[in-house]
């Protein structure tokens, strides 16, 4: 089934995204290190939800062009951990998976806000992360005006008063 629409925009400015961060980097100081480190390993690409939805799609374009930009080429393997809105592959990425680079996942746009606004229960400190980017390019937000209430007329006219539209949401 092929990715049309935003969707695609998405993964393909993503994929460009990493590719530009492999440019980017210095090659000759740090490609030997991290060949050496990633040879012959696997990365870990833990998907927290169940075969076939949005974000085992991600996940899974991800891990299979990633791997290129890597040094040494490590072997990547999808792990679906759906569960919990996404809480059972985060908790397993923070206390069983190994912290050495060789684990990734993918968290909702709105976990590390949750954590900051204390609605999150995971308990997972999310700025001891290691954040290597974003496959979305929504940046959603909300806008409210704060307006008073509309004056009311005790004349009766022909003309109808007008109250002030509703305070504009807005997304991107």
């Amino acid at each position: 089934m092929p990715i049309r629409g935003p969707a695609a925009r998405s993964i393909i400015a993503a994929l460009i995204a990493v590719a530009a961060l492999g440019f980017a980097l210095p090659k000759s100081a740090l490609a030997q290190p991290v060949a050496d480190f990633y040879r012959g390993k696997q990365l870990k690409v833990i998907i927290r939800a169940a075969p076939g939805g949005n974000y085992d799609l991600y996940l899974r374009l991800l891990a299979r062009h990633i791997v290129r930009h890597i040094p040494g080429n490590p072997t990547a393997v999808p792990m679906n951990m759906p569960g919990g809105g996404g809480l059972t592959s985060l908790n397993y990425f923070d206390k069983v998976a190994p912290h050495d680079g060789t684990a990734l996942t993918m968290v909702t746009q709105t976990q590390p806000m949750d954590q900051a606004l204390g609605l999150d229960k995971s308990n997972i400190d999310m700025r001891a992360l290691n954040w290597i980017g974003n496959m979305s390019d929504e940046n959603l937000f909300l806008l409210t005006a704060a307006r008073p209430p509309p004056k009311r007329s005790r004349m009766r006219s022909s003309a109808r008063q007008r109250s002030p539209p509703p305070a504009p949401v807005a997304a991107r």
